[in-house]
């Protein structure tokens, strides 16, 4: 059985726990395998003062998207 999935989330259960390097493998192999790949964090701490984690994932991944368009 075949499943198609749009989205993946990933969590993690405590603050520092290395989410950054698990995110850049996942879309390491999700760049090789697909051909449109977005970043979202559905968290940030201050809408004034851009997320480092987020600003490289656009950077380094060449995403498509704008900054503001990775957060809600």
């Amino acid at each position: 059985m075949y499943i198609k999935t749009k989205s993946l989330f990933i969590s993690a259960q405590e603050i520092n726990a290395g989410m950054l390097f698990v995110s850049m493998g996942m879309m390491e192999i999700l760049k090789r395998n697909i051909h449109r790949v977005a970043f979202f964090r559905p968290i940030i701490f201050k809408k004034n003062i851009k997320d480092k984690d987020t600003e490289f994932m656009l950077e380094h991944y060449k995403l498509d998207m704008k900054y503001e368009d990775t957060y809600p």
